[in-house]
């Protein structure tokens, strides 16, 4: 008599907080106050990120099919999230920095080369 239905009642309790809008952005409430410390460690950990993709694989070889001045290919190249930005919470950040990764590697060079070339 609905007794042992745990926690799969149909309220689906995360659903309030992670609730996708009409552009597939997730509406979010602002990441908590945090000390001037805990921004600190939070920003060297995102430029960390941020440094660790600019060497991955991906990176260089998305840049080594771009030629200098690459304005005018047509499709900007993938936005680099901004470390500093202290309205994006974590969850938020690991997204756009995944989503980064993916663009690079979905514009990375075409014809199925590795960036092997540019690491010598």
């Amino acid at each position: 008599s609905g007794m042992g239905s745990g926690s799969s009642s149909g309220s689906g309790g995360r659903a309030v907080a992670d609730v996708p809008t009409a552009g597939g952005q997730h509406e979010k409430r602002p990441p908590p106050e945090a000390s001037e410390e805990e921004w600190e460690r939070r920003h060297a950990k995102r430029q960390s990120a941020v440094a660790c993709v600019k060497t991955s694989t991906e990176y260089v070889a998305f840049h080594g099919t771009r030629p200098s001045g690459a304005s005018d290919v047509g499709v900007p190249a993938p936005k680099t999230p901004d470390p500093m930005d202290r309205n994006i919470s974590k969850r938020t950040w690991e997204d756009k920095v995944r989503q980064w990764r993916t663009d690079l590697r979905q514009r990375g060079p075409a014809d199925g080369q590795d960036a092997e070339l540019s690491m010598e």
